[in-house]
C-alpha cells in the first residue's frame, strides 16, 4: 500500500477522518482486500449514511455506514444495536464482510455497482436499462425520487446516477491526501488531481473459469471452499430477506427466484409460475447464488430434493434444507442452537414474502444435507 493515499474528496470524508484518525488508511486496507477502487466504497458511505456509523434510518431500522437492515445485520454475525455502538473503524469489519459478498459482481471501474450492492444487490452487473419497477409497485414509490427522467420506471441507470453525480462533483474538487504514517490529514498538494474516470487497479484474484460451479467473489474470482459457499447461500437469503423489509421487494423478484430455479434466460416470461408455491424455488435460488450445484435445476411436480438425492441429516447445518412433509413446505436453514433451528422461508404471503422463523428440531419432518451438492454436483 502507498505510503500516501489519495481519495476523492467526498461529503463526510474528511470530517470523518478528522474525528478518528486512521480510518482512511483503514478503508484502503478493506479495498485493497476487496480489489475494489477505495474511493467508490467511500461515496456509498457518503451516499447511504454521511459516513455516520450512527446514522439509523427511521424507517426499517437500516444502521451505521452503509446502512444495514436488522436481516442482513444477523447474517454478517452483528446485530444494529451492535453496530450502533461501534465507531466507523470498527464498522469497516462488517462493510468488508458485506462487499465481500453482496458485491461480489461489482466490477471495478463501475461506480453505480458499488450503489447497486447496497441497494439491490441480485442487480449488480446488469445492463443500464434493466427495469427494476414501475410506478405503482412499492420498489418505485418508497424510490421515486431515485427516476432520474421521471418516465414512472426505476432501471438500473436511475440508480447509478445518485451515485455516478456525486462521484462527478468530488472530480472538481482536490483529492483528499492523508499519510498514514502520522495519520494526519494533509492539505492537498499542487498538482493533485482527481484520479480518471476508469481505475487501472488490478484484481489479485483469479479469473473466474467458464462453467465453474463455484461462487464468484469481488474481482472476478471464484469460491471453491464449501463452508464459504453454505456461508454465500444463507446471506444471499438474508439480502433478500432485508429487502423485503425495506419494502423494495416485488413481484421482479419472484420472477427472478423462478428464471433461476427452471434454468431460464433473463428475459424469459414466468409469469404462470407466480401463482405457485415457491418456498423450494427460494431455497433453490439461494444455492445458485452461492455457487451451489448451477446446474440443478427445479422440477415441476418433484422439487429438487428428489432429483438431487440429498442425504437425510439429523444435524442440519447453513445452507440445508429443512422440510415439512405435511405442508410440502422448504426453508434454508441459517443457523442450529441447541435444538432451535433458524430458517429463513419464502413463500409466506405477498405482504411479507420472506420471514425469519426459529422452530424446534422436532417441528421439521426432516433435514436435507446439500454436502453432496458441494463436493459432487447434482
Amino acid at each position: 500500500m502507498s505510503a500516501v493515499l489519495s481519495f476523492l474528496n467526498l461529503p463526510g470524508l474528511s470530517a470523518r477522518e478528522s474525528a478518528e484518525p486512521g480510518f482512511l488508511a483503514a478503508l484502503a486496507g478493506v479495498a485493497e482486500r476487496l480489489a475494489l477502487d477505495p474511493s467508490y466504497i467511500a461515496a456509498v458511505m457518503s451516499l447511504e449514511s454521511g459516513v455516520n456509523p450512527q446514522a439509523v434510518n427511521a424507517h426499517g431500522g437500516a444502521t451505521g455506514l452503509i446502512q444495514f437492515m436488522p436481516a442482513t445485520a444477523a447474517a454478517l454475525g452483528t446485530s444494529v444495536e451492535a453496530l450502533r455502538g461501534m465507531n466507523a473503524t470498527e464498522q469497516l469489519e462488517y462493510v468488508e464482510r458485506y462487499f465481500r459478498i453482496a458485491g461480489r459482481a461489482i466490477r471495478n471501474d463501475t461506480p453505480g455497482d458499488y450503489y447497486m450492492s447496497t441497494f439491490l444487490p441480485a442487480f449488480v452487473g446488469k445492463p443500464s436499462d434493466t427495469v427494476l419497477a414501475v410506478k405503482g409497485e412499492p420498489i418505485y414509490d418508497e424510490n421515486a425520487g431515485l427516476d432520474a427522467d421521471h418516465d414512472g420506471q426505476l432501471t438500473v441507470g436511475d440508480v447509478w446516477t445518485k451515485i455516478d453525480n456525486a462521484v462527478a462533483a468530488a472530480r472538481t474538487r482536490p483529492l483528499l491526501v492523508v499519510d498514514p504514517s502520522n495519520t494526519k490529514k494533509k492539505a492537498p498538494g499542487a498538482g493533485a488531481t482527481p484520479p480518471p474516470a476508469s481505475p487501472s487497479q488490478a484484481s489479485a484474484l483469479p479469473p473466474s473459469s467458464s462453467g465453474a460451479s463455484s461462487a464468484p467473489s469481488p474481482g472476478g474470482g471464484v469460491v471453491d471452499d464449501p463452508e464459504t459457499k453454505r456461508e454465500l447461500a444463507v446471506f444471499a437469503a438474508s439480502v433478500e430477506l432485508a429487502e423485503v423489509e425495506a419494502k423494495v421487494w416485488s413481484a421482479e423478484r419472484l420472477r427472478a427466484y423462478w428464471r433461476g430455479a427452471l434454468g431460464l434466460d433473463a428475459d424469459a416470461s414466468v409469469d404462470g409460475y407466480l401463482n405457485a408455491a415457491w418456498c423450494g424455488v427460494f431455497v433453490l435460488w439461494c444455492l445458485h447464488e452461492g455457487g451451489i450445484a448451477p446446474d440443478l435445476h427445479w422440477h415441476i411436480g418433484a422439487g429438487f430434493v428428489g432429483p438431487a438425492k440429498l442425504e437425510l441429516t439429523k444435524t442440519p447445518k447453513p445452507g440445508d434444507v429443512a422440510y415439512n412433509a405435511h405442508l410440502q413446505h422448504h426453508a434454508i436453514v441459517v443457523a442450529v442452537e441447541g435444538e432451535d433451528v433458524h430458517t429463513l422461508d419464502g413463500n409466506q404471503g405477498w405482504t411479507t414474502p420472506i420471514k425469519a422463523r426459529t422452530r424446534k428440531l422436532i417441528d421439521w419432518t426432516a433435514f436435507y444435507s446439500i454436502e453432496r451438492l458441494l463436493t459432487e454436483g447434482p
